[in-house]
């Protein structure tokens, strides 16, 4: 059984569209629909309707999805107990990191951690938010470098606040203002970050009762901050994220302030082996002096 076609099914499913799903998942039309139709051949049945409501569950589809999602489970407990293996016999760590901390704090972490330690190898993937955490979802990665998702069942240890920051042409009437007020984000056109990022940003602008008018984009940071310069709209992006960026944009603190908490997440159900622990270890005192 191809554990892929059935967490591409859970995908489907919970998006309610062939489309949503391939946005966010990376695949063409031609090629889920494939992937899908390959699936109920297996089976020997239809397990989705399709419609012009979108597409759900056939009553069959219902009968087989809690059992779908044990396996899912399962296997991806199993890929964690195998990393963690590979980690303790070959002194292999796998991480997984947000683009920005993979640019701003893992080039310390990672060179000087090999010095310390010449035999432990650290293989890196960096992507959005979904992507990260997908990794250590599907244990894939034994920890992930991210930001603190409320609704997560990871274990969590913080490092760092990253500030947010209103992105704004250049050009922006600010009032003379250092900052950037959250309620004149209210009717304006807002950029948002490729999925993932929002959960930081709608945290911000929930809690502050505003309404933007929000434009949903799959476009990662730097293309964000070129449309922001180009006058498409404007956005909110951490101050990791705009270290470093050369860009002819304004970058100013909220008010009120707001951050999100940086940190590492670990699989919650999986023992944290001597030599993942020595990582964490090594992280916490490199950022610990940025």
């Amino acid at each position: 059984m191809d554990i892929k076609k059935w967490e591409t099914l859970l995908k489907v499913v919970e998006v309610g569209s062939f489309s949503k799903a391939c946005e966010e998942l990376g695949y063409t039309q031609s090629g889920l629909t494939h992937m899908m139709n390959s699936l109920e051949k297996e089976v020997g049945f239809p397990v989705l309707q399709r419609g012009h409501y979108g597409v759900r569950l056939t009553e069959n589809g219902e009968r087989i999805i809690p059992a779908v999602k044990e396996v899912i489970l399962a296997d991806n407990k199993l890929m964690r107990e195998i990393n963690q293996i590979n980690a303790e016999e070959n002194g292999t760590i796998r991480i997984s990191a947000y683009t920005s901390i993979a640019v701003q704090w893992l080039p310390a972490i990672v060179v000087g951690f090999a010095k310390e330690y010449p035999n432990i190898n650290v293989e890196i993937f960096n992507g959005g938010v979904t992507d990260t955490y997908n990794l250590l979802e599907t244990g894939k990665v034994n920890l992930t470098f991210g930001s603190f998702q409320a609704n997560s069942n990871f274990k969590w240890i913080p490092l760092k606040y990253d500030r947010m920051l209103a992105i704004l042409p250049a050009d922006y009437d600010t009032k003379g203002l250092d900052y950037f007020p959250v309620t004149g984000y209210e009717g304006k056109s807002f950029l948002m970050p490729s999925y993932g990022f929002s959960f930081d940003i709608m945290r911000v602008i929930n809690g502050n009762n505003v309404k933007p008018n929000i434009k949903e984009t799959s476009l990662d940071d730097p293309a964000i901050i070129a449309m922001v310069e180009g006058g498409w709209g404007i956005s909110m992006l951490s101050e990791l994220v705009m270290q470093g960026q050369n860009s002819k944009v304004l970058a100013l603190p909220l008010a009120p302030a707001a951050v999100r908490e940086l940190g590492i997440a670990l699989p919650k159900d999986t023992t944290i082996s001597p030599v993942i622990k020595k990582f964490i270890a090594y992280a916490q005192k490199i950022i610990g002096s940025l």
